[in-house]
């Protein structure tokens, strides 16, 4: 009985932290880093300041635990199981829509992990962060282009050239869209870019 009370309570402060980030991630988007106060955040959220400061000291404190668990469910995307023996090009293309559908159920989320390095500004501590959490991203991209190693569809030498290229375009296309106003055709051309990719990794 004991358990289940507290892992009632973990799903509650779990679903309470998610709702604080998603208020946080609305108010970045319209105002920027700099110009958003804690007092913006609570309001967005529906909460007390004083409230606020119970589950995050600071807006820097927030954006990173945002910037975390969005890499944690970028993660988890790259990391998805396809059925044994599906082809690289098929396995890249499901499970780069498969991001695609987690941006665009999640747009403001995804423009404040793509632009808070920028936000913190140069050399601070929670940009470093940041950075660290995008690195980690590129590491889980290299995990998937594996297949394509071993499929020879990108020779081994190239392995992180391509990665870097493809968390560039990637980023850079998803967060176009996303400041497009989430206009699906630009979606499209997004996933035309993820084919064109593909054909240029085989030649």
């Amino acid at each position: 009985m004991e358990e289940k009370k507290k892992l009632r309570r973990s799903a509650r402060l779990e679903q309470t932290q998610q709702n604080i980030m998603n208020a946080f991630a609305r108010v970045l988007a319209r105002k920027g880093l700099a110009w958003t106060t804690m007092d913006d955040i609570a309001r967005e959220a529906g909460f007390a300041t004083g409230s606020l400061y119970n589950y995050f000291p600071s807006k820097e404190k927030l954006g990173l635990a945002l910037a975390d668990w969005l890499l944690q469910m970028f993660l988890d995307v790259l990391a998805t199981p396809v059925p044994e023996g599906t082809a690289f090009p098929v396995r890249f293309r499901f499970i780069i829509e498969r991001m695609s559908e987690h941006v665009r159920s999640n747009r403001e989320l995804f423009f404040v992990f793509a632009t808070l390095p920028r936000q913190f500004g140069r050399d601070t501590e929670e940009s470093r962060i940041v950075i660290e959490l995008h690195q980690q991203f590129h590491l889980g991209l290299v995990t998937l282009l594996e297949h394509g190693v071993r499929e020879g569809f990108i020779p081994r030498e190239k392995l992180d050239i391509y990665a870097v290229y493809f968390h560039g375009l990637a980023e850079g296309a998803l967060l176009h869209w996303v400041m497009m106003g989430g206009d699906e055709r630009k979606l499209g051309e997004f996933l035309d870019l993820v084919d064109f990719f593909l054909r240029g990794a085989r030649e």
